[in-house]
């Protein structure tokens, strides 16, 4: 219970840490329960055996915090785990997994950023 509601604080605090949200953007609360382990380590074994997945894309959020999408061989397959590293020990859960019909991981083939205020070019 305790390692949950010290995730979902973080998440929560990573999040209030970007500028003003816009005014349409609300909060929505749910109640959630996560997975975890003390390890990264472990969590890539308990993914790669029990569901065939392997880490495709890593974000660090935060030079403690990191966002890794998990995903299985036919794409049909995936999970978000969120690891958070402290002093003594590392803390990996799993946020969401679901599956698909084969689009569990799709790669944007022309990504197009929008254009930086103040950067001409």
């Amino acid at each position: 219970m305790i390692k949950a509601f010290a995730l979902t604080f973080a998440l929560a605090f990573a999040a209030y840490a970007q500028p003003p949200t816009p005014k349409d953007m609300y909060e929505f609360a749910v109640p959630m329960t996560f997975m975890c382990v003390d390890s990264l380590t472990r969590m890539i074994e308990i993914l790669q055996t029990d569901y065939q997945e392997i880490p495709m894309v890593m974000s660090h959020l935060t030079p403690s915090m990191t966002l890794i999408l998990f995903v299985n061989r036919n794409s049909t397959t995936s999970t978000v785990v969120v690891t958070k590293r402290k002093k003594d020990k590392d803390q990996s859960c799993i946020v969401f997994g679901g599956s698909s019909n084969g689009t569990s991981y799709s790669v944007n083939p022309n990504p197009v950023f929008p254009i930086e205020k103040g950067i001409e070019g």
